[in-house]
């Protein structure tokens, strides 16, 4: 018989006082061997589509120091500057390839050399840019750290 069988085919092999043969073992085999290839091959697919959605969209993934401003881990950053903003230290982050539009998710978080994470401000948000400072007009320390992640809604 052909592989892939139906569960009630491969089940009347193990019918009460039945004894499977040699060629039925194999078609269980086969089988299982078949669906197990096709899941894998479903998984592959889906990975490889959810990667593909990722890499066409405009995505900041940002980790970012400000002791020396080096960008330590980045993606879609063109440049990290620090602005004035009304008399309180600003930060403006440049995207590599602008999103869509202005309305995308960010979430930015600021650890300076106590571990105390501090809010954050959102000045301004552009299709090309963010504009960001702290709350309580919080001066930077070094070593601080920015971690940035945002996503097209």
């Amino acid at each position: 018989m052909p592989i892939p069988q139906t569960e009630t085919i491969l089940r009347s092999y193990f019918e009460n006082g039945d004894q499977p043969t040699e060629e039925e073992f194999w078609e269980l085999i086969g089988t299982m061997f078949y669906y197990d290839s096709l899941a894998l091959n479903a998984a592959q697919a889906a990975e490889d589509a959810a990667a593909e959605a990722i890499s066409l969209a405009p995505v900041c993934l940002l980790k970012w120091t400000t002791t020396g401003s080096t960008i330590n881990a980045q993606r879609n950053v063109a440049s990290v500057a620090k602005i004035s903003s009304g008399g309180f230290d600003a930060w403006r982050v440049t995207w590599t390839n602008p999103f869509a539009d202005e309305h995308y998710i960010i979430s930015i978080t600021w650890t300076d050399s106590t571990d105390t994470i501090e809010a954050v401000r959102i000045l301004s948000q552009q299709a090309t840019h963010i504009d960001f400072r702290f709350f309580d007009g919080a001066t930077i320390t070094d070593p601080s750290q920015f971690h940035i992640i945002c996503f097209q809604v």
